[in-house]
């Protein structure tokens, strides 16, 4: 380099080192968002499971449990290629950390808290139109206004619902013969979150047309247990 070029090169970084700072800052976080975006995989269906079972994919148990609960939704759905991303939040109810406790099995009582608050801010912000709920969780988020009625979704009403907007997945008969399913607690609700979550902050309508995908699943899981029924 000569001392032109060296000089010119100074200067320059003397009256406009901030701003080539910041320029350099933004084509960073743009190509990193970039890529991101680029290897974001996209998914067909997103799932929410909150409760005592662990359903994740990166435990030996609660990876085969997601494995048939994908099958199972790509059966039901009638699309062999169907992509399902199933979020998982572990989270251990007063009665089950009691029982715990009985036989000297530790339950870390901060964890669990943070757990659940994790699984409320998924609620309240997620792509997930079905839901998986621990009835503790359930009542939670329902009483916050977050769930569609089964009725809307449905256009009838369920036998042996809980209520207007919940119905125990061991209750229907989707829940009973499909694998995955039948091996979640018996007291997990099926549930569909509401189009605009009513109790998010954010108040951002996750609909169109993947959230009406995501319904049809929905309704071919109910309408499996009126067929059986039938």
């Amino acid at each position: 380099m000569d001392k032109k070029t060296g000089s010119w090169l100074e200067n320059f970084w003397y009256h406009y080192k901030i701003q080539t700072v910041l320029v350099a800052a933004a084509v960073i976080f743009l190509t990193v968002v970039g890529i991101q975006i680029a290897t974001k995989e996209s998914y067909d269906l997103y799932v929410l499971y909150a409760g005592q079972t662990n359903v994740n994919e990166t435990y030996s148990t609660g990876s085969a449990i997601v494995k048939k609960m994908e099958r199972g939704f790509a059966e039901i759905s009638g699309e062999s290629e169907l992509k399902t991303a199933v979020q998982s939040f572990v989270w251990v109810n007063d009665s089950l950390a009691a029982e715990y406790r009985k036989n000297d099995v530790n339950v870390n009582v901060q964890e669990n808290r943070q757990m659940l608050q994790t699984a409320m801010d998924a609620i309240a912000s997620g792509k997930s139109a079905i839901m998986l709920l621990d009835s503790n969780i359930y009542e939670q988020v329902r009483d916050m206004g977050a769930l569609e009625k089964l009725s809307d979704v449905l256009g009838y009403a369920p036998e042996g619902a809980l209520d207007e907007y919940g119905i125990m997945i061991a209750d229907t008969a989707f829940g009973r013969d499909y694998a995955g399913f039948n091996e979640l607690p018996k007291d997990t609700v099926l549930c569909v979150r509401n189009q605009q979550n009513g109790f998010s902050l954010i108040g951002k309508n996750t609909g169109g047309e993947k959230w009406e995908r995501q319904l049809d699943v929905f309704r071919r899981m109910m309408d499996y247990g009126r067929q059986k029924h039938d």
